[in-house]
């Protein structure tokens, strides 16, 4: 899947596509990311805000950068597990400084 087939994904996945893992609950918590912590606010985010930048990792596994304020960004990093019907694994989140974002 390539950044463009997974942003139109995204724009229509349901709460129900997504899967909270173990791991990404405990670093939402460790990072303090609580916009990522409500299932109900991470949906909004992801299907209607405009990423900061989508980077292709590895075999269907991306890494969504969202802009938190002028200083933090907010890095989001899943894995698409099933097309159809659609899984999204939210593996895990890290708060980074934003001068640090390629541009």
């Amino acid at each position: 899947m390539n950044i463009k087939e997974f942003q139109e994904l995204l724009s229509s996945i349901e709460i129900y596509d997504l899967i909270f893992t173990d791991h990404f609950k405990m670093r939402v918590e460790g990072r303090e990311l609580k916009q990522f912590a409500d299932i109900d606010q991470l949906h909004a985010i992801l299907t209607t805000e405009v990423p900061k930048g989508i980077v292709n990792q590895e075999d269907n596994k991306f890494k969504i950068i969202y802009g938190i304020n002028d200083k933090y960004d907010a890095i989001l990093i899943c894995a698409v597990r099933s097309e159809s019907p659609v899984r999204i694994s939210l593996i895990t989140c890290i708060k980074q400084e934003a001068n640090r974002r390629v541009k």
